[in-house]
């Protein structure tokens, strides 16, 4: 068991971490030029109610509020303990607190579910029906599941009030209802071992080497961790006869922890090619699902040596000389002369057949007689 002091420490120390692997995977991101999608949408917002419930636990523990013998309880048996509070100036604000921290820490779970489920529908392929079907109905169970979540973990008590109330005939704790506890705690461990499995299937239809498609079920199988941190915390509260309500925070952040770990295992896999001396082009292919040796990539390096080697002309000796020659000669000027036959005597015949042209006329042959011949630029034209 762990002293208030140590688990606040160990949550501390697992924040950090979530927090330096989701500013990796954005640093990933940046790096790679791809887009914000909905996986980092998720990741992004899990991690600030993660901070949220950080803050919370640590104003908790700087109430003293683990030191007091309302911090240990068991399933049904926290009306009792507030008889045996005396300080019941902050106890309010306290169980205030710890609700909301309760609340939060299993939102964080929620999205960390649909943060793995944005993150499968980025990586199946649009024509494997099956798969994206049972991504739906996983989808839609895990929805459910968090609506199931409020009905019996918030609302269960009715007047929402009664959680942080110290009248031990008015006190209602949801969250320590035997029948909310069972039925969050297997929906949870369901949907997780659900969303654990489908990456397994998924894999074999991505186009990476097999090397590192092993490397992504390692990291993808770091998912046991989390249901490990699960089923931990549930033994907790429906064995013992008391718990302390710091070391059930503390396997709370490690399970969110593992989570934010496991979602964001591909992007550290492409920091760990950059960090290893791989090329930023062969990380951003495989990224994309392409890597460097992929057959789409030898087909397309095959058919531009066959077109360079069809284009390509072998020249001999005397044709290199001749064409080295043509290429020093200065762009040839083509001039293009058009020649035009005037008939002179029908010219002279129309003009005696008009009537004299006015003042204003453009016509020049009334001031002389009309040459023997058109003028020399009507020749080429």
């Amino acid at each position: 068991m762990l002293t208030p002091t140590q688990a606040i420490g160990v949550k501390l120390f697992l924040f950090i971490t979530a927090v330096l692997v989701v500013v990796l995977k954005q640093a990933v991101r940046w790096w790679l030029q791809t887009k914000f999608g909905w996986t980092d949408v998720f990741v992004t917002l899990a991690i600030v109610l993660y901070l949220v419930e950080e803050i919370i636990a640590m104003e908790l523990y700087r109430l003293n509020f683990f030191s007091m013998p309302v911090a240990n309880f068991s399933v049904n048996g926290y009306r009792g303990l507030l008889q045996s509070t005396g300080d019941k100036e902050n106890l309010s604000l306290m169980l205030r607190l710890l609700f909301f921290s309760s609340f939060i820490t299993f939102t964080v779970f929620w999205v960390l579910k649909a943060a793995f489920l944005a993150l499968y529908y980025y990586l199946v392929p649009p024509w494997l029906k099956g798969l994206r079907y049972s991504m739906h109905a996983t989808s839609v169970l895990v929805f459910l599941g968090y609506i199931g979540f409020l009905v019996t973990n918030i609302f269960s008590c009715g007047n929402v009030s009664k959680n942080w109330s110290t009248d031990p005939d008015n006190f209602c704790f949801s969250f320590s209802a035997k029948s909310g506890v069972v039925y969050l705690t297997t929906i949870h461990l369901l949907t997780d071992v659900i969303i654990f499995v489908i990456p397994f299937f998924i894999l074999p239809h991505i186009m990476l080497p097999t090397a590192e498609k092993w490397g992504l079920s390692l990291m993808f199988a770091l998912g046991l961790l989390t249901i490990c941190c699960t089923v931990a915390r549930t033994a907790i509260v429906l064995t013992a006869k008391s718990f302390t309500y710091h070391d059930l925070l503390t396997w709370d952040s490690g399970e969110m922890t593992c989570g934010i770990i496991v979602v964001c295992a591909p992007s550290i896999k492409w920091f760990i090619l950059w960090a290893t001396g791989h090329k930023r082009r062969r990380a951003i292919r495989a990224f994309n699902g392409q890597p460097e040796n992929s057959l789409s990539d030898m087909n397309s390096r095959s058919r531009a040596d066959r077109n360079s080697r069809a284009a390509r002309i072998e020249l001999g000796s005397e044709d290199d000389e001749e064409v080295r020659a043509m290429q020093t000669l200065d762009p040839l000027k083509v001039v293009v002369k058009h020649e035009v036959t005037v008939d002179i005597e029908s010219f002279r015949a129309s003009r005696d057949e008009t009537t004299s042209a006015s003042s204003s006329s453009k016509d020049v042959s009334v001031t002389g007689p009309w040459p023997e011949k058109p003028a020399k630029s009507f020749l080429h034209l």
